[in-house]
C-alpha cells in the first residue's frame, strides 16, 4: 500500500488519478495548509474559516466528495475556528487562498 503523504503534491495530483485515497489526501493537505495559514495570521480577517468549498477551489474535486469525507474532520475544523474565532461570515473579506503546499 502506498502512503499518500509522502508523494509530492504533483505527483499526487497528476500520476496518482485513479487511486481511491487521492481525493482523501488532498483534501487532508487542504485542511493542514489552511490550518497552518489561519495560525500563522495575524489578523482575524486575514483567516479563513474551513469549508468544503474553500477546500474544492485549492483541490478541485467534486463538493460532494469533500462533504463526504469532511465529516471526519467537523470536530477538528469546530474546534479550529473556535481557537480562532472564526464563522462562515469571515470569508466575505477579499484575500487571496493559501497555496496548497
Amino acid at each position: 500500500m502506498i502512503d499518500l503523504r509522502l508523494i509530492p503534491l504533483n505527483d499526487l495530483i497528476i500520476g496518482f488519478i485513479w487511486h481511491p485515497d487521492r481525493a482523501e489526501e488532498l483534501i487532508r493537505r487542504a485542511i493542514y495548509t489552511l490550518e497552518d495559514h489561519n495560525d500563522k495570521c495575524d489578523h482575524k480577517w486575514q483567516k479563513w474559516f474551513i469549508t468544503a468549498d474553500i477546500i474544492q477551489v485549492l483541490v478541485d474535486i467534486k463538493l460532494s466528495t469533500i462533504e463526504r469525507l469532511l465529516v471526519d474532520y467537523q470536530q477538528r475544523l469546530d474546534e479550529h475556528h473556535a481557537v480562532h474565532g472564526l464563522e462562515l461570515w469571515n470569508n466575505q473579506n477579499c484575500r487571496p487562498l493559501p497555496t496548497l503546499g
